[in-house]
Order: C-alpha cells, then sequence, then structure tokens
C-alpha cells in the first residue's frame, strides 16, 4: 500500500477540517488494513474508514481523515496515522499549524 502524507496549514481551535486520501494497495490480494492513530495533545482525529479490504479485484481504497483542534498551538504538531494488516504495517505522518 503506497502512504500518503497529509499536511494541514491554518487550522483554527475547534475547527474541523476533512481531507480525503486514497491508496492502492502494492502488496499481497485479499489484505486487510487496520487503522490507529498517534495523536499529538490538543487535537483530535478520526479516520473514517478505519479497515481497508483490498481483494483481487479492489486495488484502490479510499478514506477520511478529520482533524480538530482542541487547544490552540503555537507549534506545529505532528502525528500519524498507521496501517497494520497481518504482515504489514504503513505509516501516514501528517503535520498540523494553526498560523
Amino acid at each position: 500500500m503506497n502512504y500518503p502524507s497529509i499536511d494541514i496549514s491554518s487550522l483554527k481551535e475547534n475547527e474541523g477540517k476533512t481531507v480525503n486520501r486514497t491508496v492502492i494497495n502494492v502488496g499481497e490480494e485479499d489484505s486487510i488494513y487496520a487503522a490507529s492513530v498517534e495523536t499529538p495533545a490538543n487535537m483530535d482525529v478520526k479516520v473514517v474508514s478505519d479497515k481497508l479490504q483490498f481483494t483481487k479485484h479492489v486495488k484502490k481504497l479510499s478514506f477520511q481523515v478529520t482533524f480538530k483542534l482542541t487547544k490552540t498551538s503555537q507549534k506545529d504538531l505532528f502525528g500519524s496515522i498507521t496501517w497494520s494488516s497481518e504482515k504489514y504495517k504503513v505509516r501516514s505522518p501528517f503535520v498540523v499549524s494553526n498560523a
């Protein structure tokens, strides 16, 4: 699976921003990946769909990530979404700034 990074700028406190990402399975057919999120303090991150199921015929899938600052930060905030299958882990890093 390829791993798209995410960059969010100008996010204000209590404001949500949703991004869409599409990934392509470049590994084994019939793979299922589950999402886990490493979230920085002062931020909520939600992934929908949090499971991606690839098959012989389904090689491209999309998901949405919603970011919400719960408190203004003077620094850029870094985190990641890790997609895990039985064999592999694929990490998609993200950075969020409110400047």
